[in-house]
């Protein structure tokens, strides 16, 4: 567990798009703490686990919080990226 959040991993294709964040993108550790049994589920391994690990791609973290199964649907990564922070937003302004 960081302080910053839970890691997002991006591929070198969408390090611009990261870089225009002012930040590495992550998610809020309050945000993905509750859907840890859907880490478990799947990815066999506890969202701590995975963030020692380098985190997740965001397609993978959008499975989680949807409580989906691995690999339950496609999305382009780039999509993936801008929904996440969509939610991420949604989620931040709903806790203010």
């Amino acid at each position: 567990m960081t302080a910053d959040g839970f890691p997002m991993l991006v591929s070198i294709r969408f390090e611009r798009y990261v870089r225009g964040l002012n930040r590495r993108p992550t998610i809020p550790w309050s945000m993905i703490s509750p859907h840890d049994a859907q880490a478990h589920q799947n990815h066999s391994q506890s969202l701590k686990g995975l963030a020692k690990r380098g985190g997740l791609a965001p397609i993978e973290a959008l499975w989680i919080l949807d409580g989906a199964r691995w690999d339950s649907y496609k999305m382009e990564e780039h999509i993936a990226l801008v929904e996440l922070e969509r939610r991420i937003a949604e989620w931040e302004k709903e806790q203010a």
